[in-house]
């Protein structure tokens, strides 16, 4: 069965969160404030709360516009009180410190290897710098400071949780890269099989121990986990849209909280995927067109956006190269990266922009934004961020014809009675949702 999510103001129901926070922000916009977005507002309806609470002091902790829960911390003394407090558990439980098990010689192999390009992290705010063993832990600290805009107090590195597995009788210690303690989340960081050592016999012990490390993970149930792998931020990125649509505080009694844990079983590499870090020295920019392959034709397209561009919620509008760079993006962000590739094959086409409403002719349902194109005079509507519509449709006559399946398909599944089409227009990289549907509308 469906999860449907209710305006608290309404009542009205949708089948997911955007869609909800479109509503609010249109219907209800003298309920918003820029210290109260609709992800808090809902927040506190579903959750009864009006402000959140530090895990530490009890002091009220401020809302966290990226992960949609309230921070865990009100200050950077009460988080490192709460790795202090880990430690002193460490010493009760295996006599010794997180510090004092990264000498495990485990930890130390990693260590030792990553020597060269390991270091501290200074955030972009100036706020922090976080220690980090190897390149793919900076890049994904890049990832979280420079594209998501975490905030450097949100991260814990390494984590201070420490984890026991037996190998072969021997007793090893794992502990993971990072910790989030807003969305109570641990984060490992790995590279696959690019950089490891080859040899058939160090690969199969590698396996075996991530194994068991795996195990663990799937086992425990006081914290949400994730493995992020080969620099593949769409994983992670899905795996928070897992969390923000599962609405309960992170403060839940312990018999009713169950962790969300997401490990990769295989990682499909596409040969001619992006080899690049994810940030490049801050500079998304700095991506150059020939980067971004050409496409012979839209059936090429399709099937690479298919196999590459997952769906993530809005939150501002991105460019063609931040759709291509994260692997993902809302219909708004993906059809940035259709009108660029459209616009490399020499096709003629054009963006549509759709929003529900009802007869009071007030728009305030869901929104969507859709690519058409025309070949031999024909008209085909190209959709891949529609759960269901992935693919090409037509031919159609006249782009009436195409808007007028787009809207049935779309009121086939609606609260509202009426779909109103415009154009983009206006529009420009960046914008919020409401910039972008009040231009879209030409409000």
């Amino acid at each position: 069965m469906s999860k449907n999510f209710k305006c608290p103001y309404c009542n009205k129901k949708y089948l997911n969160k955007q869609a909800l926070y479109n509503h609010i922000e249109i219907k209800h916009e003298d309920y918003i404030s820029e210290e109260f977005p609709p992800s808090r507002l809902y927040f506190n309806y579903i959750n009864n709360k009006e402000v959140g609470s530090c895990v530490i002091c009890k002091k009220p902790t401020e809302w966290n516009n990226v992960t949609e829960r309230y921070n865990r911390f009100c200050s950077e003394k009460c988080k490192d009180k709460y790795v202090e407090e880990f430690q002193k558990r460490m010493i009760r439980v295996h006599g010794k410190t997180t510090q004092q098990m990264l000498q495990d010689p485990e930890m130390q192999k990693k260590m030792l290897s990553n020597r060269k390009i390991s270091g501290k992290y200074k955030w972009s705010d100036n706020s922090a710098e976080i220690q980090y063993t190897g390149s793919y832990e900076l890049d994904f600290l890049k990832f979280l400071d420079l594209f998501m805009h975490f905030e450097s107090e949100d991260i814990i590195s390494p984590a201070p949780q420490v984890f026991t597995y037996n190998d072969n009788g021997t007793k090893r210690f794992y502990i993971p890269d990072f910790y989030i303690p807003s969305i109570n989340t641990l984060v490992e960081i790995k590279d696959g099989q690019d950089n490891r050592n080859n040899h058939p016999n160090r690969i199969g012990r590698d396996a075996e121990k991530e194994k068991l490390k795996d195990e663990i993970m799937r086992n425990q149930r006081d914290y949400n986990f994730v493995k992020v792998v080969n620099k593949d931020y769409s994983i992670f990125l899905n795996f928070l849209m897992k969390l923000k649509n599962n609405t309960g505080d992170v403060e839940e009694k312990k018999e009713r909280f169950i962790p969300i844990v997401d490990i990769s079983e295989e990682i499909n590499l596409i040969e001619d995927r992006l080899k690049v870090n994810i940030i490049n020295e801050g500079n998304i920019s700095k991506l150059k067109d020939t980067d971004i392959p050409e496409f012979n034709n839209p059936e090429d397209l399709s099937s690479y956006m298919k196999a590459n561009i997952r769906y993530k919620n809005f939150d501002r509008l991105m460019s063609a190269k931040e759709v291509f760079i994260t692997k993902s993006g809302s219909c708004h962000d993906q059809v940035q990266f259709e009108d660029y590739c459209f616009n490399k094959m020499d096709i003629p086409h054009g963006k549509i922009f759709l929003i529900e409403h009802n007869n009071d002719n007030k728009a305030g349902g869901r929104t969507h934004t859709l690519l058409w194109y025309k070949k031999d005079n024909q008209f085909y509507w190209f959709e891949n961020a529609w759960g269901g519509e992935e693919g090409i449709h037509g031919p159609y006559a006249t782009l009436k014809d195409l808007k007028e399946e787009v809207k049935n398909k779309m009121l086939n599944n609606s609260t509202y009675k009426y779909i109103e089409f415009s154009n983009t227009n206006g529009t420009k990289i960046g914008d919020t949702l409401n910039d972008y549907v009040k231009k879209c509308l030409n409000k």
